[in-house]
C-alpha cells in the first residue's frame, strides 16, 4: 500500500507538467482563435466603411483605363474597317477595287483625323514640349553673367558689380594722391551685362591695377605701408619694416603661451601692387614713424585725502606743469571723483595684449553681530575672529601698452573659505551714572572714582616690604562706579589676572597703559573703544585684597610708571 502511495507521490510532479502544458497549448488556441476572429471583424469593419473610397477609386481607375486604351480600340476599328472595306471592293472591282480600298483606309489610318501619326502627335507633343522647356531653364539657370568693364574705351575684364569698380577707384586715388599730390586721373567706366564662359572676374585690387597700367603715369612694384586704410608710402622692401614690427610686439611678450599680442591698428605692409614712382620712401623714415612716442591725455581722479601738492607728487609733475593742463587748479578746491589731466607717452603703435593668468586672490571675511543680554550696552565680545580666505583665479587679463584695462575671471577654486567674525553686541543697560562727566589736563587721566582717598602709594611700602606698582584707592565702598581715565581701546578683560583679580587695561593713542584691578564687575570686553569717564567696572576685592578698594596702574610698554604724575592733584 504504501509502495502505491509512494509511487503516485513520485508521478504528481509529471502529471503537473503534463497538465500545464495542456492548459497553455489550450489558451494559445484561443487567444489565436479570437485574433483571427478579432482580425476579420476589423477587416470586415474597413471595408463597409470603405464603400464611397472604392467607388470612386473604380471610377479612377477606369478612367484611366478607357484614356490608356482609347487610341488602341480607335486603331483597331480603323483596322476592321479597312478589312472590310478591302472585301468589299475586291467582290466589286476585283483585285484594282481591293488595293485601292487598301490605300485609302491606309491613308486614313495613318494620316486621318484619329489616324496613328495624329495620335502619335498628340501624345508626343507635351512630352516634346516639357523636354524642350526643360533645357530651356537648365541653359538659363547654368550661364554665368557678368558687368564687362571697359574704362577709357579699353577692356580691363569682367566684375561682379559695380562697386568693385567704386572700390578700385578709390584705391587708385589713393595711391595718386600720396602726399597731397597733384595728379589727377581721368577714369570713365563703361559697363554691359554678358553671358561669359568662365566664373572668375576681376577684384577691386586687380581693377586698381589695371586702371594705373592703361594711365601715362610712371609706376612700380611696390609694398604698400597702410595704417587703419590710410597710405603711408611704398617702399622696395618690407623686410626692414616687417622686423620692426615684431620687435615692437615683442617687448610687450613673456613668457605665457597662451598669450595674444597684436596691434590695435590695422596694419597692411606685405602686398605688392603698382605704386607711382614717386610714392616710393625709404623704408627708414617709414620705420621712425612708427618707432615715436607720441603724448596722450590721461585723467587722475582725486580721492579723498588728496591735496594739490600730493596730486603733484603723484603725477610727477610741478604745479605750473599741472596748472598749465588744468587752468585754475592752484586755486579752485579739490572734490572726491574731480578728473586732473596729465599728459602720457604713448607708442605711435599701441599693442594690445591679452593672456591667461593663474594668481592667489584673498577673499575678505565677514563680520556677525550679535545681541549678548548678559553684556552692558556699549560692550562687545569678540567669540570667533576673522580670517581671510584664499581663492585660486584663472583669468584672461586685457592690457593695452602694458596697462591693465579688464580682467575677466575663467575658473574661481577656493583654497580656503573664510572665517566669518562673530562679535556679540551687549543689550543690557548700563547702571545708573554710568559716566563721569570730567576733563582732564592734557596728558593726564581723570580720577577713576567718585572720590575716595590714597590708600597705599605708588613706590617702596615698608608695611610690605616690596615695591608698590600702582595706587590703591578706597573709601568708596563696594560696587562703586570705575571710569576710564581716558579714552582708549580694552586690550585685557579678564578675571583671574595673577593676583590682579578682575582686570581690566586700556590702550591709550598716547602710547600708555592705564591697569584697573580687583573689580567685582567688568562692563567692557577686549577690542571694545571706551571714552574719558565711561563706566568700565564696579570696586571689588577679587585677587589678593585684604577689602574692597581699587588697584589704579600707569605703563609704558614693560614700564610702571607713577600714577600720581598722570592724575589730576
Amino acid at each position: 500500500m504504501m509502495k502505491k502511495i509512494g509511487k503516485k507521490m513520485a508521478e504528481l510532479p509529471l502529471l503537473f507538467l503534463q497538465r500545464l502544458g495542456e492548459a497553455a497549448v489550450i489558451a494559445f488556441l484561443y487567444i489565436v482563435r479570437n485574433f483571427w476572429e478579432f482580425l476579420g471583424l476589423f477587416a470586415k469593419f474597413l471595408w463597409d466603411k470603405s464603400v464611397k473610397l472604392r467607388f470612386k477609386a473604380l471610377a479612377v481607375f477606369q478612367y484611366i483605363g478607357v484614356f490608356v486604351a482609347s487610341p488602341f480600340v480607335k486603331l483597331w476599328m480603323s483596322f476592321c474597317r479597312m478589312l472590310r472595306d478591302i472585301k468589299k471592293g475586291k467582290r466589286k472591282k476585283g483585285l484594282f477595287g481591293a488595293l485601292g480600298a487598301f490605300f485609302i483606309n491606309f491613308g486614313r489610318f495613318v494620316f486621318g483625323k484619329q489616324g496613328l501619326a495624329v495620335t502619335a502627335f498628340n501624345y508626343a507633343a507635351p512630352i516634346i514640349s516639357v523636354v524642350f522647356l526643360f533645357n530651356v531653364v537648365t541653359d538659363a539657370t547654368s550661364a554665368t553673367y557678368a558687368l564687362k568693364l571697359t574704362v577709357n574705351g579699353k577692356f580691363l575684364g569682367y566684375v561682379e558689380n559695380e562697386q568693385v569698380f567704386l572700390d578700385a577707384e578709390a584705391l587708385v586715388r589713393q595711391r595718386v594722391n600720396y602726399f597731397e599730390s597733384d595728379k589727377v586721373i581721368e577714369v570713365l567706366p563703361e559697363f554691359s551685362v554678358e553671358r561669359i564662359e568662365t566664373s572668375e572676374k576681376l577684384t577691386e585690387f586687380q581693377v586698381a591695377n589695371a586702371i594705373l597700367r592703361i594711365s601715362d603715369f610712371n609706376l612700380e612694384q611696390a609694398y604698400g605701408f597702410y595704417i587703419d586704410g590710410v597710405f603711408y608710402g611704398a617702399v622696395m622692401d618690407n623686410s626692414e619694416i616687417d622686423r620692426t614690427l615684431k620687435r615692437l610686439l615683442n617687448v610687450y611678450r613673456s613668457d605665457n603661451p597662451d598669450e595674444e599680442v597684436s596691434f590695435i591698428n590695422d596694419i597692411e605692409w606685405e602686398k605688392q601692387d603698382l605704386y607711382l614712382a614717386e610714392s616710393i620712401v625709404d623704408p627708414r623714415d617709414i620705420i621712425k614713424m612708427i618707432t615715436v612716442t607720441k603724448e596722450e591725455a590721461a585723467y587722475y581722479t582725486v580721492e579723498s585725502g588728496d591735496s594739490h601738492l600730493l596730486i603733484c607728487d603723484i603725477l610727477d609733475m610741478t604745479m605750473e606743469e599741472v596748472e598749465r593742463l588744468n587752468p585754475g587748479f592752484s586755486e579752485k578746491g579739490l572734490y572726491v571723483g574731480d578728473q586732473i589731466r596729465k599728459n602720457v607717452e604713448v607708442p605711435y603703435l599701441p599693442v594690445s595684449i591679452s593672456r591667461t593668468e593663474e594668481y592667489e586672490q584673498t577673499v575678505p571675511f565677514e563680520t556677525e553681530y550679535r545681541n549678548d543680554s548678559t553684556l552692558y550696552v556699549g560692550s562687545t565680545n569678540t567669540t570667533q575672529k576673522g580670517a581671510d580666505g584664499v581663492n585660486h583665479v584663472v583669468a584672461r587679463v586685457a592690457y593695452v601698452n602694458g596697462v591693465e584695462i579688464s580682467r575677466t575671471p575663467t575658473r574661481i577654486t577656493t583654497v580656503s573659505a573664510p572665517v566669518t567674525k562673530i562679535v556679540y553686541n551687549g543689550t543690557k543697560p548700563m547702571p545708573t551714572g554710568h559716566v563721569k562727566i570730567a576733563d582732564a589736563e592734557y596728558g593726564k587721566f581723570i580720577w577713576p572714582l567718585n572720590g575716595g582717598r590714597i590708600t597705599c602709594n605708588y613706590g617702596w611700602d615698608s608695611s610690605w616690604g616690596r615695591s608698590h606698582t600702582g595706587i590703591d584707592i578706597a573709601g568708596v565702598g563696594y560696587g562703586a562706579p570705575i571710569f576710564a581715565g581716558g579714552s582708549g581701546t580694552v586690550i585685557l578683560s579678564r578675571s583671574g589676572y595673577y593676583g590682579y583679580g578682575d582686570t581690566i587695561i586700556i590702550q591709550h593713542d598716547s602710547g600708555l597703559r592705564t591697569l584697573y584691578a580687583h573689580c567685582s564687575v567688568r562692563y567692557v570686553g577686549e577690542g571694545e573703544y571706551v571714552t574719558q569717564g565711561q563706566q568700565i567696572a564696579n570696586v571689588g576685592s577679587t585677587g589678593y585684597s585684604t577689602g574692597p578698594h581699587l588697584h589704579f596702574e600707569v605703563r609704558q610698554g614693560n614700564a610702571i610708571l607713577n600714577p600720581n604724575l598722570y592724575l589730576p592733584r
